[in-house]
């Protein structure tokens, strides 16, 4: 599964989202337009997650979306 929708599943909606993982709103209406989390920020989804969402797995998802961008 999509590490982003993974992470907008923990909870009721985008404003609960931001506010619980620390992201700013527009920050993560961003990620939710190009649909996917930024490698970079990657360490820091999983430890604002406690684990729940493995950095790992959002670094692999971005360089496979970033691949498929390319692609087209």
């Amino acid at each position: 599964m999509n590490p982003l929708t993974k992470m907008l599943n923990l909870f009721y909606n985008q404003r609960e989202c931001s506010d619980e993982m620390v992201i700013g709103q527009t920050t993560l209406s961003g990620w939710v337009k190009k649909g996917f989390i930024p490698y970079k920020n990657a360490d820091y989804i999983e430890q604002q997650s406690m684990g729940r969402i493995k950095a790992d797995d959002v670094r692999k998802y971005a360089i496979k979306m970033r691949k498929a961008r390319k692609a087209d």
